[in-house]
């Protein structure tokens, strides 16, 4: 099978038909009757059963299918692109486009928008493995942003009242009455 005007999808040279790969067609189930034709010299009913199978589509069987012809279907959003613009989730392993990736700005692995979280501390994206919670208020930061287990908010809250305690604990001086009264 050989295509006089090539259409090949952006993703395969080779093909030329969702049912065709180099020069070889997937007959699937019509495989068996156009052999048949082919063999008896049945020449109008193999050029018949072969024109059947070209102008029909399985998605199941194809080579690639028709939706991922002129690339491939963002697994986020499902916007179609050729492979060079899809980025490979490195948790789980969908591809996803330009506008659904993101960056772990912590370890620098690829994401998608349903494997990043968002530090509540810089608002940078993080994985879940570069996450954590804070001990206090239970915000998700990345680990890198805390101390002791405490977001920076939580740990200047510790640290102000670790102070207020301190100046309170200290004896103020006191003036002693009685020995002012005997020395006068």
């Amino acid at each position: 099978m050989v295509a006089q005007d090539p259409c090949q999808p952006t993703n395969n040279e080779d093909i030329t038909h969702p049912h065709v790969s180099g020069d070889h067609l997937c007959a699937g189930d019509a495989l068996y009757p156009i052999n048949a034709a082919l063999t008896e010299g049945r020449l109008s009913d193999f050029f018949l059963l072969v024109r059947s199978v070209l102008q029909t589509y399985n998605p199941e069987s194809a080579y690639v299918k028709l939706e991922e012809w002129d690339g491939r279907a963002c697994d986020e959003c499902g916007y179609v692109t050729n492979d060079d613009n899809l980025y490979c989730c490195d948790r789980c392993d969908c591809s996803v486009c330009d506008e659904c990736s993101r960056c772990c700005n912590f370890c620098s692995c690829s994401l998608c928008r349903s494997c990043s979280l968002t530090s509540t501390v810089s608002d940078e994206y993080m994985c879940k493995r570069c996450a954590t919670t804070c001990t206090q208020c239970e915000c998700k930061c990345a680990a890198d942003e805390t101390e002791d287990g405490l977001c920076p908010s939580c740990l200047e809250e510790r640290d102000e009242s670790e102070d207020d305690s301190q100046t309170d604990d200290t004896p103020k001086e006191t003036t002693d009455v009685c020995s002012q009264a005997s020395t006068q």
